[in-house]
């Protein structure tokens, strides 16, 4: 689904009994994930872009790396 390089990746999950998942990655784990504007646009725009698919039962928001979340 999405990749920006503004660190956020978005993708969509489809379980073995049919229910969809959205994952939203903020991924930038050399600046902890650090939120600044453009982090703040791509987020918007990955989670509206999985918001319009009817399907989707859940949505989770994770981040890369292994130091911090955000």
């Amino acid at each position: 689904m999405t990749d920006s390089s503004a660190g956020v990746r978005a993708r969509v999950e489809t379980r073995s009994d049919g229910a969809r998942i959205g994952w939203v990655t903020l991924d930038n784990p050399g600046k902890i994930n650090i939120v600044n504007s453009a982090l703040c646009r791509s987020l918007s725009d990955a989670i509206d872009e999985l918001a319009a698919d009817d399907q989707l039962r859940a949505m989770v928001l994770t981040g890369a790396g292994d130091r911090a979340f955000v």
